[in-house]
């Protein structure tokens, strides 16, 4: 009993139980705070006092806990506590995590279900599937979206026994995605909690690449747009160079011709880079240096019949063109390929037999129809395998129109993206940065990915100062930068230069045909080079006339960064007529000929006839560089045409097939002003295509 307690109810206590009493509070107190009477020796010790159980106050206070009522606080608490989220960074132990957690409840009897945002990251785990493949999300997913989980299915049923659910790599996938298992447990659990109740654990790492949003604004907080400089160690750079992607391939792969066909030598190394273009140099690089015999395969591309049937252009555009398109999830139209080449599949294909999206193999036969290959990468290495050709299209087409490319669905990898290799670890890494890196993680995902910095090799170039790499804070403020330019569209020639600041990724490879996207209608346009200039040339002419541009255009064309579709933008005329001359001084656009036929006399079509008054025997002609003449007119059944004065034209100015001439009509003195607009011969001499100024 306390002496407090003593005190309060009357008891009267000798002078011995007092000191007693007193002496045993004190000890108490002072026990509290890890010390004692005894580490005082002047001070008296009370008489018999009683230590716990355990002879340790330390574990005594520990277990004073009043059992019932934590129990009591656990069960209710419990039921709310079923979302948890495990932050780590690269290599810090969350797959151990994840093996640990699921071996302790699966030796007990339970289910646990292991599951990854991507087909490589699934692989790691016991048992693991993509999430999508695992709880049937639709692909893609929407706000709406639900699984495809039906009350009563085996799926179901095996998501009411579970005793944990563990979703790795949770920050690469889409929220649509979990929402939509969020509403399919509620439903199947039946429980208006969080999943239905089940216990989740999400885990993964936010400096990774963050998943691309198409179409998206690009921004992610404005108080840090910008620009930030990191400086690399110069025990990790290459300098001394002539030729950047020999030099980073060197570094990467030393002995190369040695060891090309060396499995355990191509497994552990791989040269990285921000951008597809860049990769395919590397890869073509590498491949052009391995001795055995090289194989093309083509694919066969065609456009999704709904699209045909929606815009019956679609179905008239050339096989050249949909050879020319690529973007990132599908591969080229051309795949060289070598025995001993390293491939990266781009489809799921098999996930049992770890057949999934990034999954690295080495080619063993080449055959005509199927690739047999060697799975380098993963639980599974060492099987081979048969892969045939199949559809592909991009998830998210670029595109007015969805492609069909049927081809093998791998690419060559002795190089690869920097998003590709997440999930990859290797021994040995070159970074190629011909460019800055550009997104959010880029920079941390690759120096993530090699296992010791002695196996880390960095090449930049394009840059004022070596070593300093560029990196943006977060996303451009505008999304279209890098993607935008205007041209003049000079309508006189029918021709539109393209600045060299855009045309530069298609050197060595310039696409023949490009596409304009303008109210709703859509042109093919002719791509012509001419020494180091590329021009948008044949097609112009008929884009001109469906739109009537009939004066010097700014023409803004957006398009993606290879892509060879662009919406067009027109701002207007180039040269406007001054506002100070009264209006009767313009002009008005009545009609252009094309020199098809240069027998035949010129006949002025209905929006001309209304331009000839009365019973007007001729017109006043008006062309730069000359006088005013009087061309006669003739009637040729009821139509108003123009002959002899047509055919001296036509010989002065030396018209032939493909040249135009252009009838404007002036109001303020009812003459007819012509334009002649030469069609373009293309030859290196030709210097009438000089106007960059």
């Amino acid at each position: 009993m306390k002496l407090s307690n003593i005190l309060i109810a009357g008891i009267r206590l000798t002078e011995k139980e007092t000191i007693h009493l007193c002496l045993t509070e004190i000890e108490n107190m002072l026990q509290a705070n890890r010390r004692s009477l005894r580490d005082f020796p002047s001070m008296p010790y009370p008489i018999g006092y009683a230590r716990n159980q355990h002879h340790n106050n330390l574990i005594h206070n520990e277990m004073a806990y009043d059992k019932e009522m934590l129990a009591e606080q656990y069960n209710t608490t419990y039921q709310l506590l079923t979302v948890y989220f495990l932050y780590g960074y690269g290599g810090t132990g969350k797959t151990f995590f994840w093996t640990t957690l699921s071996s302790g409840i699966r030796s007990n009897g339970g289910i646990v279900c292991t599951v990854a945002s991507s087909g490589i990251a699934s692989l790691l785990l016991p048992g693991g599937r993509t999430a999508h493949s695992k709880f049937a999300i639709p692909v893609p997913a929407t706000e709406n979206s639900t699984c495809n989980i039906h009350q009563g299915s085996e799926l179901a049923e095996l998501l009411k026994v579970t005793k944990l659910i563990v979703w790795d790599e949770a920050p690469m996938c889409h929220e649509f995605a979990f929402e939509a298992l969020d509403k399919s447990l509620k439903d199947i659990m039946q429980k208006n909690l969080p999943f239905g109740g089940n216990i989740m654990v999400f885990g993964g790492d936010f400096r990774q690449i963050l998943p691309i949003v198409p179409k998206g604004d690009g921004k992610i907080g404005q108080y840090n747009d910008g620009f930030s400089e990191i400086t690399i160690p110069d025990e990790f750079l290459i300098k001394n160079y002539d030729d950047p992607i020999h030099a980073i391939v060197e570094a990467t792969y030393p002995s190369l011709i040695n060891n090309y066909s060396d499995t355990d030598y191509l497994q552990k190394r791989v040269v990285l880079a921000s951008k597809k273009e860049i990769v395919d140099k590397i890869n073509d690089y590498v491949l052009s240096l391995i001795p055995n015999h090289e194989k093309e395969y083509c694919s066969a591309d065609s456009i999704d019949k709904s699209d045909e049937l929606l815009n019956p252009a679609f179905a008239l555009l050339p096989p050249e063109f949909l050879y020319a398109l690529q973007t990132s999830g599908t591969p080229n139209h051309k795949l060289k390929l070598k025995v001993g080449t390293p491939i990266m599949l781009l489809r799921n294909l098999d996930q049992t037999d770890g057949l999934c999206n990034r999954t690295r193999l080495i080619i063993t036969k080449l055959g005509s129809n199927v690739i047999e290959a060697e799975v380098i990468t993963g639980p599974n290495s060492g099987n081979r395998t048969y892969i045939p050709r199949i559809n592909m299209s991009p998830s998210e087409s670029p595109w007015p129109f969805k492609l069909i490319r049927r081809q093998f669905p791998f690419i060559v990898s002795y190089a690869m993206t920097i998003n590709k290799s997440q999930g990859q670890s290797l021994h040995h890494i070159g970074l190629y940065f011909p460019h800055p890196v550009f997104s959010h993680g880029q920079l941390y995902v690759v120096l993530s990915r090699v296992k010791s910095k002695d196996g880390l090799h960095i090449l930049i170039h394009d840059n004022d100062v070596p070593g300093v790499l560029d990196q943006p804070s977060t996303f451009p403020r505008d999304p279209m930068d890098n993607i935008r330019f205007t041209a003049p569209f000079i309508v006189q020639k029918n021709l539109l230069q393209v600045p060299f600041s855009y045309h530069r990724q298609w050197l060595r490879n310039y696409p023949k045909y490009v596409l304009f996207h303008y109210d709703g209608e859509i042109h093919f346009i002719r791509v012509k080079t001419l020494g180091t200039k590329c021009f948008f040339a044949d097609g112009l002419n008929d884009f001109r006339r469906a739109h009537n541009l009939n004066e010097s255009m700014i023409l803004r064309l957006v398009a993606g960064d290879k892509n060879t579709i662009f919406t067009v933008h027109i701002d207007g005329p180039a040269h406007h007529h001054s506002s100070l001359k009264p209006i009767i001084y313009r002009r008005r656009y009545i009609f252009t000929n094309d020199m098809l036929q240069q027998n035949l006399p010129l006949t002025l079509p209905a929006a001309a006839s209304k331009f000839v008054y009365g019973s007007k025997k001729s017109i006043t002609i008006h062309h730069r560089l000359s006088k005013s003449t009087k061309w006669p007119l003739t009637i040729q059944h009821d139509i108003p045409a123009i002959t002899q004065p047509w055919f001296n034209l036509i010989h002065e100015k030396n018209l032939r097939p493909g040249d135009e001439v252009v009838f404007y009509y002036r109001f303020h003195d009812h003459a007819w002003e012509l334009l002649i607009r030469k069609a373009i011969e293309w030859n290196n001499n030709n210097t009438d295509l000089d106007f960059d100024e």
